[in-house]
């Protein structure tokens, strides 16, 4: 139910955000608004997906979050987006909340589309004007800044989702640690698989990645067939039940770039 939740709240400052494609000069001055947001906010660029158990290609995104923590309810950023040419203009208009209670403090949000084209980014405050240029490929997103006044890119270079790979990560204790190779050496037997390695500076999407954690084990793959990735996953449910007990603090997943997951501890 956790997860349900902060998904549902995901969603809900997805939408948080209007598109519109007035006939303007980018002087600007058809954008400026006498709202202002009170104080900072960071941002970064990222692929999510729909929702999230959704099986899909990821989407591309610009996370932004204010600097504020709040204490009761959700609260997500308003804003009004603007597309001329190649370049994205986002206005935040206002900071509003519904009457959701969180018991930890959170931050006001907006999930905000990243077109493929565009590749200058202006973010307008009030009458403040922050500007960025944005260099999208197939396997990176970087972001380098122009004008900078209130706003922050806390991950200015971003790998994408690589086609055809998945995320391994497997926990064991320092008793058993052998179900890790173990489990490997099944799929190396089975099919073609090579470690796949980002190349150069950027934030890797997989989810435990750069754990360092001595009880953990992560690396991504690459597979050449995408019926490899359902093999894997009936792989790993018949070595589960063999070699990994219940409630024991032993799990392996494997978790692909088009969010189809498989978890060792659903098979019981």
């Amino acid at each position: 139910m956790k997860k349900l939740s902060v998904f549902s709240i995901i969603l809900l400052v997805i939408y948080s955000c209007e598109k519109d494609n007035p006939k303007t000069e980018n002087d600007y001055s058809n954008y400026i608004s006498s709202d202002a947001i009170s104080y900072g906010i960071n941002f970064y660029p990222l692929e999510n997906y729909e929702s999230y158990n959704s099986v899909d290609t990821p989407d591309l995104k610009l996370h932004f979050y204010s600097t504020k923590f709040y204490m009761s309810g959700i609260h997500y950023l308003v804003c009004s987006k603007f597309i001329v040419n190649n370049e994205l203009i986002i206005r935040f208009d206002s900071i509003q909340s519904n009457d959701f209670g969180f018991l930890e403090p959170t931050t006001a949000e907006a999930y905000i589309d990243l077109p493929e084209s565009i590749n200058r980014l202006t973010l307008i405050n009030g009458h403040t004007i922050d500007k960025y240029e944005i260099l999208i490929s197939k396997e990176k997103v970087e972001i380098d800044s122009i004008v900078k006044n209130y706003t922050n890119v806390l991950y200015d270079k971003i790998f994408r989702y690589p086609e055809n790979t998945f995320n391994f990560t497997c926990w064991t204790d320092t008793i058993e640690k052998n179900i890790c190779t173990e489990y490997l050496n099944i799929l190396f037997n089975e099919f073609s698989l090579v470690e796949y390695e980002f190349s150069g500076e950027g934030r890797v999407p997989y989810p435990y990645y750069t754990s360092t954690s001595p009880d953990h084990y992560a690396a991504v793959f690459k597979y050449e067939n995408v019926s490899d990735f359902d093999r894997a996953g009936e792989l790993l449910e018949a070595y589960t039940l063999e070699h990994i007990p219940p409630n024991q603090g032993q799990s392996i997943s494997l978790i692909g770039w088009n969010n189809k997951q498989f978890h060792s501890y659903t098979f019981y």
